[in-house]
């Protein structure tokens, strides 16, 4: 059977990937605004805190990895998010610096353009069952 794009598992990480981004935009837009930290530091700071919740509900309930290799998985998944990061101010700076759009408009903008590169970059990397059987 042909799996299609919008299978059961990608919903799944929609989901979880909506409620890991409201604590990231939430973070963003307080660290951004309130304690007033340039962008990329509220970036940081975002992505790094709704990252924990993002790995353990995504190999928990989205791809259902059971691997203990967790010495093994955690870097790769660090190593992917950080890609993933690097891919996100990338876009921002240029939505920001070269086009003007406001930080946290930019902020959404990148989410929305992130979600199929972030889902297949954890299925195929992060939570392959080829690498962790």
């Amino acid at each position: 059977m042909v799996k299609r794009f919008y299978n059961r598992e990608f919903w799944i990480y929609f989901v979880i990937g909506g409620m890991a981004t409201l604590i990231d935009w939430s973070i963003f837009a307080i660290t951004f605004r309130w304690f007033g930290l340039h962008y990329s530091a509220a970036l940081v700071s975002s992505m790094g805190l709704a990252g924990s919740f993002h790995y353990v509900a995504n190999k928990r309930l989205t791809f259902q990895c059971e691997s203990r290799q967790y010495g093994r998985q955690v870097p790769i998944y660090i190593v992917v998010a950080l890609f993933g990061l690097g891919m996100s101010m990338g876009i921002m700076s240029i939505l920001i610096n070269f086009i003007g759009i406001y930080p946290i408009i930019a902020r959404i903008l990148t989410t929305m353009l992130m979600l199929l590169p972030n889902y297949l970059m954890h299925k195929y990397i992060t939570f392959s069952q080829k690498l962790f059987q």
